[in-house]
This record gives structure tokens, sequence and C-alpha cells, in this order.
């Protein structure tokens, strides 16, 4: 059986710190990026009908406020299929194999990769995206394949932050 590597106090709800548009536009200016949103895939074995079950969820986080704008739900409704198409495109098989690691932990929950999209500007004024992911590393040795898919994850996600602004 793989360990999934064991990380004390690990929050699922990410962690984006709310600030006001003028303390970001300041920031930016000096040069600091934000993190403007982040996806954890979590894998949770649940008792359903009295039966250990695995669920995998999505969650997202984002800035509260740019959270009710149309264009960040649609980029996380974006975000959040490229990694299920993606990442998270696996077989029964490895199904089964993240459903007993999982079983085995005290928490029962895992989070199995993480993508982020961090907002920064560049030396001509202009808003740039920066994609960032982390893979679970027990998820790599399970699944050596899944950091080839992480590269796609990333590219496609590159693509969604790409598109102009609504």
């Amino acid at each position: 059986m793989i360990a999934f590597e064991k990380v004390n106090g690990i929050k699922y709800r990410p962690e984006i710190t709310d600030r006001t548009e003028e303390q970001v536009r300041c920031a930016l200016l000096e040069g600091k990026e934000f993190m403007a949103i982040e996806i954890r895939v979590v894998g949770i074995v649940e008792k359903k009908m009295g039966i250990d079950m695995l669920t995998i969820e999505y969650l997202a986080g984002c800035n509260q406020k740019a959270q009710t704008s149309r264009w960040m739900q649609e980029k996380i409704s974006l975000l959040t299929t490229v990694c299920k198409e993606t990442v998270m495109k696996i077989n029964r098989r490895m199904t089964a194999r993240i459903f007993l690691s999982v079983r085995e932990l005290d928490e029962r929950k895992i989070c199995l990769y993480r993508l982020s999209v961090w907002l920064s500007m560049d030396e001509a004024g202009l808003l740039m995206w920066k994609i960032k992911d982390h893979i679970d590393p027990a998820f790599v040795r399970m699944d050596k394949s899944v950091v080839e898919r992480a590269t796609d994850t990333r590219r496609r996600a590159e693509e969604v932050m790409a598109e102009p602004m609504g």
C-alpha cells in the first residue's frame, strides 16, 4: 500500500486573502503576485448507505468580492472541467487504489491535486496569469502518468486564463 504524504494542518478550503482593489493595484505595481483562483481536488472516503465510497470533490477558492462575478464563476467552472478531463481522468483500477490508500488515513481525505492561478504585472504594466500546481507524491507513485496529465492541465488552464475578461 502506498501511503499519502502526511501534511499536518492541511486545510481543504483554499486560503485566498481578500484585499481591496487599491491594495492589489499597489502591490502589483511593487511586483508582487496574488493567488486569484485555486482548485483543490480532494479524495474523500465516506460511508454512504453503510458502505465506504470514494468521492472526488473539486473545491474552488477565490477572492470573496470576485466570487460573485460572472467572469470568475465561468473561470472556476472551466478550470474544474479541465482538472476532471486531464489530471483526474483515471480508470477504475486507479480509483480503487486511491480508495484503498485514502481509506487507511485517519481523516479519510487527501488533497490529490491543487491547481492555482496567480496574477502579477509585467514590466510594461500588463497583467499576467501564472499557473502553478501540486500533485500529492503518493498519487504520483501510484500513477506515474499523472505527471504528464498535469502538464496538459497546466497548458489548458493557461488557455482558459488567456481568454479575455468578459
